[in-house]
């Protein structure tokens, strides 16, 4: 039975990844338990064959899938090889029928995989070349499969190549791929804003909260004990109705501004991506401008010559890693993308339905509480009132 990889076995094969999930991580939002299974819960109609067959959009497409298992999950071979497998198992080459039908009847009985058909040179050449990227121990791709199960795919691949030898493996990656990475691939997929912004609602969250207490103290200290004045203490509410719903989305990893623009922060697998892309893009300009030795002046008012060449000394160019290399800094409120997939539409839309019935369930609970005729009064009657919000 094939064990899925974990973030520390990934780790010791390659350091190199290692270095890669790490940057990632440090932008991706924080996500609790709970609400990942909520968002796992909320995209549970979403399969594996569907992102495979291209019946999904952004930002749960296959080329986000394939972003999110090189820079997240470090498991891009489970991806490569059951590619590789429907491909090669449509190129499968047609079956002899010189004995009629009951010849090949006879076959698709016993299911044989030793058959001459499957004995051409270039389909061993490419099963070998299979075997050596993902089964054989220690190779940058090795899927993690039981020791006799990989021995008994070698050995039958000294007689045949069928499909059907790789069936086993195929059937233990997917399942691995579609209950084990797939899950988070939607749940952080439904996420909005990424870890900066998550942060700012926490913030602002607990901000609220502490203007709410020292309000709440102000009316529970000032307004006189008659229980018709203890209304205006319910001015209080819009406060603490923002405080919940602004820790609620941060929660979530939810942001209701961007839910309007229906968009979506890009997520770190994207920004990794393009990190990549534009140090790669500013290092070969950087080449280029190596052998370039004078400058052309141009006039600062209108952007003409000035009628002067004068030639300037090439600045040295750093190599990525020293000083002076490549840094990119990620906006707070950006980049965003529009979301099309309409799974994640519908998605977005419960979690937004539910930060209002969160606000107005705490809201009408607060109201109660706080229009109680108490009959404490002053600092025992402001923490009783606040041992009661607690419990909401």
């Amino acid at each position: 039975m094939m064990m899925p990889r974990t973030h520390d076995q990934a780790e010791r094969a390659s350091p190199r990844r290692k270095r890669r999930r790490v940057v990632a991580d440090d932008y991706l939002a924080s996500l609790h338990p709970w609400a990942q299974r909520s968002n796992v819960r909320r995209m549970g109609g979403i399969t594996l064959a569907e992102i495979l067959s291209g019946q999904t959009c952004s930002p749960i497409s296959l080329s986000d899938f394939e972003l999110y298992l090189v820079y997240r999950e470090v498991s891009i071979e489970q991806l490569q090889f059951i590619v590789w497998f429907n491909d090669y198992r449509k190129r499968r080459p047609p079956f002899s029928t010189r004995n009629g039908p009951r010849g090949l009847s006879l076959w698709c009985r016993t299911r044989s995989p030793v058959d001459s058909t499957f004995n051409d040179p270039e389909l061993r050449k490419e099963c070998m070349h299979v075997i050596s990227t993902f089964l054989v121990p220690g190779s940058p791709k090795e899927l993690l499969l039981e020791a006799d199960q990989r021995e008994t795919l070698i050995k039958g691949l000294e007689t045949s190549c069928h499909p059907d030898l790789f069936l086993p493996v195929y059937k233990e990656v997917y399942f691995s791929l579609e209950n084990n990475t797939l899950p988070r691939f939607l749940a952080y997929s439904l996420l909005n804003i990424n870890l900066p912004k998550q942060v700012l609602w926490y913030i602002t969250g607990i901000l609220i909260f502490i203007s709410y207490i020292a309000l709440a103290a102000l009316m529970i200290a000032l307004i006189p004990p008659p229980r018709h004045n203890r209304a205006w203490r319910l001015v209080t509410v819009p406060l603490f109705h923002l405080g919940v719903t602004a820790t609620y989305a941060a929660f979530q990893g939810f942001c209701s501004q961007v839910f309007a623009r229906d968009a979506v922060q890009l997520h770190t697998w994207e920004l990794r991506q393009v990190d990549e892309e534009a140090e790669a893009y500013v290092n070969l300009v950087r080449a280029s401008l190596q052998d370039v030795p004078m400058g052309l002046l141009f006039n600062a008012a209108d952007g003409k010559y000035s009628g002067a060449v004068k030639a300037i000394s090439a600045v040295p160019r750093s190599k990525p890693g020293e000083q002076g290399s490549v840094a990119l800094m990620r906006p707070l409120f950006g980049p965003e993308r529009v979301v099309q997939d309409p799974h994640v539409l519908k998605a977005h839309r419960q979690i937004m339905d539910g930060l209002w019935c969160v606000g107005l369930v705490s809201d009408i609970l607060l109201s109660y509480f706080r229009y109680l005729d108490i009959r404490r009064s002053g600092v025992c009657g402001f923490f009783f009132l606040i041992s009661c919000k607690c419990t909401v």
